[in-house]
């Protein structure tokens, strides 16, 4: 978006000044500011303002997303995860006035974007908060009025809801066995270190010493001091089998550092081939985060103590460890019921259908 009557002026002390004539009267003054596209703004709220007060009318202008977008991007503060979601949009919408997003054209960007890849609710969500933001900062820069926005309905996803969705061992075995390279290196690294997937892709051949893998998890919100903790898992056989045959692989490279990354691979192709191989085994709403669950379970499962699976996810609450070990047990009774509903059919004492006792010989 360009002033139409103004120009700006840029003068030897880095300033913009604006200067024209705009509905008969001679314009000159400064924005006060060294930046272009701010004083670029600027000039065209004063001719918008001036045409509202000659006729009479109190409506804005239509910007294009990608104008919003980059208004956005100068004024708020945003962490690097959500860098990623507004180029997402921005490539999406950017293209179409702001107040023409409507909210079949919302609806269109999840179908696309998310429902097709199978990706999580609490993703979709991210995405349509900062959807939500930008557009409320339209508003607030004076680009569009509110009142010309369609309505956009946002579906707001439980932070208690707990999603555990379980495989056994041997459904893990078929995942891995029908991913494709480089895709299934990551998640056998996710299945035995029960890491976060983000971390996962971040780590880096360093972070292999005596004690095991170094991982970290992030604790604090948006308006909380982001805390990092580090935390160590001990390699298992096939982790470090894996993790040998890629380091052999590596150094056959020139340039092999030990600060490279173990996985050059995305987040959306690890995502993707997961969700291939789960419509090939019939697998329904498996997530990479859900790894993370069954790796809990595994070891919640095989009476390893809370503390210690605390130790090896990360948590810094055991609340946060004890649905792991509530899961385990719910999954224990469902076998003991199952168990135990059967007749015993060889070997010690059997039950007739007479309701009396013989020993089987």
């Amino acid at each position: 978006m360009k002033p139409k009557y103004l120009k700006l002026i840029r003068q030897p002390s880095g300033i913009y000044h604006l200067q024209g004539v705009l509905l008969g009267q001679q314009i000159r003054e400064s924005t006060r500011t060294r930046d272009k596209y701010e004083a670029n703004m600027l000039a065209v709220h004063k001719e918008l303002q001036a045409m509202m007060l000659a006729t009479g009318k109190t409506e804005y202008l239509s910007p294009k997303f990608s104008e919003c977008v980059r208004r956005y991007e100068k004024d708020v503060r945003y962490s690097r995860k959500n860098q990623g979601i507004v180029n997402r949009l921005d490539a999406f919408f950017g293209a179409k006035p702001v107040t023409e997003i409507s909210q079949s054209e919302v609806d269109k960007f999840v179908f696309e974007v998310f429902i097709k890849h199978k990706r999580a609710k609490s993703t979709i969500e991210r995405n349509l908060n900062i959807l939500q933001a930008i557009r409320n900062h339209a508003v607030k820069a004076k680009l569009v009025d509110q009142k010309s926005l369609p309505f956009i309905s946002v579906e707001r996803v439980s932070k208690h809801q707990h999603r555990m969705s379980i495989v056994d061992k041997n459904i893990r075995d078929q995942i891995i066995n029908n991913a494709a390279q480089p895709v299934r290196d990551v998640l056998t690294f996710l299945w035995y270190t029960g890491s976060r997937i983000g971390c996962a892709l971040n780590r880096t051949w360093q972070d292999r010493c005596d004690t095991g893998i170094k991982l970290y998890t992030v604790k604090g919100g948006r308006n909380k001091l982001r805390q990092r903790r580090e935390y160590y898992v001990p390699e298992v056989p096939e982790l470090t089998a894996m993790l040998n045959s890629r380091l052999m692989e590596a150094r056959k490279s020139s340039g092999f550092q030990v600060t490279d990354k173990i996985f050059d691979v995305s987040d959306t192709t690890v995502r993707e081939e997961l969700a291939r191989v789960c419509e090939v085994l019939s697998i329904r709403d498996f997530m990479p985060h859900d790894i993370r669950h069954c790796f809990g379970t595994y070891l919640a499962q095989d009476k390893v103590g809370i503390e210690a699976i605390a130790d090896l996810m990360g948590h810094d609450s055991l609340e946060s460890t004890r649905k792991y070990i509530n899961h385990a047990r719910d999954d224990l009774t469902r076998q003991m019921r199952g168990a135990l509903s059967k007749p015993v059919s060889s070997g010690g004492v059997t039950i007739s259908e007479q309701n009396h006792f013989r020993v089987c010989r």
